[in-house]
């Protein structure tokens, strides 16, 4: 539940580990201290570690969080494991509430405003992406359908303007999309995955109290091609 009136706003910690990019942030009712870093391989090493770096950064401890926000995927099994095992160990210890955020959500999020279709996109290795489209209707922001995961051929058919692309896009697929009309592939440094965005998705939950329960909160896989929520990228 979120926290008490007189207890303050609380502190939320973010974690998305979900791909190679891995990312944490603090918010407490608006972004206090933010990192990304290329954790390749290394996550289940490298997120505690930058983890007590972002709290000394924000002058904070531990002990004062009292929400975690983890991103579900999809993304790497393994890398997913990492950050919910992470978020998952804060709750047992510390008494912390939990929110799972899709990742897909977090890549189209700061993009809500742009008044046409979000494609959000996620490296899948060997020529392959996960992505899916997003829209607002009715003041709501939401992914049309399941993600689709298969070839960025495949993907880039499916793609029409008037349409922004953002997240991990790859060298192919930009070039794939740079004769479409109305198609907008962002910068990187715009269209890079945040997890402060993370971090305000999973606050918004907090404060009416949508909160996930720890043992049944898995990760969101995705295998083979077409859509679905469950399912393995390498």
């Amino acid at each position: 539940m979120p926290p008490r009136a007189d207890e303050g706003p609380g502190l939320l910690l973010a974690i998305d580990t979900s791909t190679s990019w891995a990312g944490l942030a603090l918010y407490a009712d608006a972004v206090l201290a933010e990192v990304g870093w290329p954790a390749g391989r290394h996550g289940s090493r490298t997120v505690l570690v930058e983890a007590e770096r972002l709290l000394a950064l924000a002058g904070r401890s531990v002990d004062e969080v009292t929400a975690v926000g983890v991103a579900l995927g999809p993304g790497s099994f393994s890398a997913l494991r990492v950050g919910l095992s992470v978020a998952k160990g804060l709750v047992v210890s510390g008494g912390c509430a939990l929110i799972g955020i899709p990742t897909l959500d977090v890549v189209s999020y700061p993009h809500r405003q742009a008044g046409q279709t979000v494609w959000a996109v996620l490296e899948a290795g060997r020529g392959r992406v996960v992505a899916a489209p997003y829209t607002g209707s009715g003041g709501v922001w939401e992914a049309i359908g399941s993600p689709i995961h298969g070839p960025i051929e495949s993907i880039v058919e499916r793609i029409a303007g008037p349409a922004l692309v953002v997240g991990e896009v790859p060298r192919a697929m930009i070039e794939a999309l740079e004769d479409r009309l109305e198609v907008t592939v962002l910068p990187p440094a715009v269209r890079l995955r945040r997890p402060a965005a993370l971090a305000e998705l999973a606050w918004g939950r907090l404060q009416v109290g949508a909160v996930d329960d720890p043992i049944g909160l898995e990760p969101l896989y995705l295998h083979g091609e077409g859509g679905g929520q469950r399912a393995v990228l390498p």
